[in-house]
């Protein structure tokens, strides 16, 4: 069975396009993957609010993310990436890598560069927002012509958000060399906004 892993931060960006989260069951289709995410973290959610009930809760337990850590041999500082020095680190996020790592063929959506950058060193397929959403695109077509959802937000010519804005493509060195969203976007019928 493989798995598509839905880091808490994915949904924020989500929500900004589709205010029901409704691409969620999209994402998992176009995958073929069964849903995860943190049923804790969506419950503390203010949108969105039926994801818990589309998507399977990861059950790793913190005896699985301590063994991680004191495995890690990488060359990435776990301390500095998960925050842990100053105690407000959130160790959900090595979850989500040790329940991608658990399950062969499984997916990562995440927008931090820092998970992205681990799951890069550990082989683990990920995707940031913007490419799984220019993949679900490409698998279905027409999702940034649906007047349902509202996508011109990520051509905006001033937006800053590297795994959201198109114009902003610094962070892609975080992903892999064949991520859709190094290429052109996909042609809009409409008209985007300068």
């Amino acid at each position: 069975m493989s798995y598509l892993i839905f880091d808490t931060n994915f949904f924020n960006l989500l929500h900004q396009i589709d205010s029901e989260c409704s691409l969620v069951d999209l994402l998992c289709d176009v995958y073929q993957k069964i849903g995860i995410a943190d049923h804790p973290q969506l419950n503390k959610m203010n949108y969105c609010l039926c994801l818990s009930e589309k998507l399977i809760h990861h059950n790793i337990t913190d005896e699985e993310v301590a063994l991680f850590i004191m495995t890690y041999s990488g060359k990435l500082n776990l301390r500095k990436i998960f925050d842990f020095d100053d105690n407000t680190g959130d160790i959900v996020d090595i979850k989500f890598i040790v329940f991608t790592k658990q399950n062969e063929s499984s997916i990562f959506l995440t927008c931090e560069r820092r998970l992205l950058q681990l799951c890069r060193e550990l082989k683990l397929e990920h995707w940031c927002f913007k490419a799984s959403i220019h993949h679900l695109d490409k698998q279905l077509g027409g999702i940034f012509e649906e007047d349902e959802f509202n996508i011109l937000q990520m051509f905006d010519f001033e937006g800053t958000h590297p795994f959201f804005h198109y114009i902003k493509n610094n962070r892609c060195l975080e992903c892999h060399d064949n991520c859709p969203t190094h290429k052109l976007p996909p042609t809009l019928k409409k008209q985007t906004k300068r």
